[in-house]
């Protein structure tokens, strides 16, 4: 519901340097992941029990669309006293995404368990696993910044994306499932030792734009 221009002594000047132009930034993305997969358990013997799985993983990332307060982002100045509070989190437009990157894999998972008595269980296993890449993208605001710089003549070497590979986990790994003490004690005990490549994570990056 619109507000009054002045409400019980409120008006827009009231809010002009809380609520005025700023540099919120919102980046929106919209992934798509397709998957078909399988798993099925072999029972080899009374004891040796085989458990095997599929799966093939298809991921769509678009880039991220960056909606800013000077473009897409509604301005927070505007919302108070006289116009739509709803309107506040809303955007003007969103612009289509691109530069997509599509990202597939075949992964898969492999148990072996031996049953050696009513109350104890042993097995070993090998599984793998992938995390598609994507792209990061610089601040809006710092991209202002640096394009200030180049009109003095000052050459940045931040760059204004950051590519990032799939990540690929294996795992492997043996326990053992045990009940003791006529059931009254169970324990579950496992080792497992797992391999991630290309982890993604934050941080500084030291520049000669900055440093």
């Amino acid at each position: 519901t619109a507000l009054a221009p002045n409400l019980n002594g409120v008006t827009q000047s009231t809010f002009s340097g809380a609520a005025g132009s700023n540099n919120d930034q919102m980046n929106v993305t919209r992934p798509e992941t397709r998957a078909i997969f399988g798993d099925f358990t072999w029972q080899l013997t009374d004891k040796l029990n085989l458990v095997a799985g599929l799966r093939y993983s298809e991921d769509i990332n678009p880039n991220a669309v960056i909606l800013n307060n000077n473009n897409t982002l509604v301005s927070r100045g505007t919302w108070l006293p006289d116009n739509d509070i709803p309107q506040y989190f809303g955007a003007k437009s969103i612009p289509a995404a691109t530069a997509e990157q599509t990202f597939d894999a075949l992964t898969m998972r492999l148990t072996l368990s031996y049953q050696l008595n009513e109350d104890i269980m042993i097995y070993g296993s090998y599984a793998d696993g992938y995390g598609p890449g994507g792209q990061s993208n610089l601040a809006g605001s710092v991209d202002s910044y640096m394009a200030r710089g180049v009109a003095k003549g000052i050459t940045s070497d931040i760059p204004l994306n950051v590519f990032r590979e799939e990540q690929t986990v294996t795992n492997y790994e043996i326990g053992m499932r045990s009940d003791w003490l006529s059931g009254r004690l169970r324990t579950n005990i496992t080792a497992f030792h797992t391999d991630w490549d290309n982890v993604p994570v934050s941080q500084y990056v030291a520049t000669q734009y900055w440093d």
